[in-house]
């Protein structure tokens, strides 16, 4: 049954998506004060920080680019509505002139 369950993907973990979601660390630092032994706890301690160092270069980076994002995504919404002003300002213009044209042949006909 376990076996069918594995095929399926239900036993996988998703991974989060989210950067800015708060997840448990699995693996905290030890406190430098309780670090106190032979070389072996230092390479360890060394690994982990560097694991850490990563996830957190990951996080950030996972920050970075939501953040672009969000921003390109606003940018391009203004865009959009500047068009849509620029659009209406010309025809507005447009109507404009032509009112004025017209206005100019029925002075000169008199």
């Amino acid at each position: 049954n376990g076996n069918n369950l594995i095929r399926i993907g239900e036993e996988e973990m998703l991974e989060e998506t989210n950067p800015l979601a708060i997840v448990l660390d699995n693996n905290p630092l030890p406190s430098p004060r309780s670090a106190t032994g032979g070389g072996s706890l230092m390479v360890s301690s060394h690994s982990e920080v560097s694991v850490h160092r990563v996830k957190k270069e990951e996080v950030e980076s996972k920050i970075s680019a939501w953040q672009t994002a969000k921003i390109t995504k606003i940018n391009n919404r203004f865009k959009r509505e500047d068009a849509i002003i620029n659009g209406w300002e010309g025809e507005q213009v447009q109507k404009a002139t032509s009112c004025m044209k017209k206005v100019e042949r029925k002075l000169e006909e008199k």
